[in-house]
């Protein structure tokens, strides 16, 4: 569930395109980040490339991720996505 600490669209945007090493402008805006948030196939690509990663843990983020991709709640998968991302960049640094 979000709370008032929740990033914005816009943030959780940037981490997942760094993540997935496509380009991303932040002097354009929110604009394009968000594009990120409302395209499923998007989405998708970066839930294939989470659900890869082999590390301890990982189990409750797949839940989440497949939770909020299930109830078709953009907004939901993109936040578990992130959530997901910033546990696997923790553990790899």
């Amino acid at each position: 569930m979000q709370t008032e600490l929740t990033p914005t669209i816009a943030e959780m945007s940037e981490v997942v395109a760094k993540y997935m090493g496509w380009e991303y402008n932040t002097s354009l805006g929110q604009t394009r980040l968000y594009a990120i948030h409302q395209d499923w196939n998007r989405l998708h690509e970066v839930w294939e490339k989470v659900s890869s990663e082999e590390v301890d843990g990982m189990n409750n983020y797949w839940y989440q991720i497949e939770l909020a991709l299930c109830g078709n709640d953009k907004e939901e998968t993109l936040w578990a996505l992130y959530r997901a991302i910033i546990y696997v960049n923790n553990l790899k640094q």
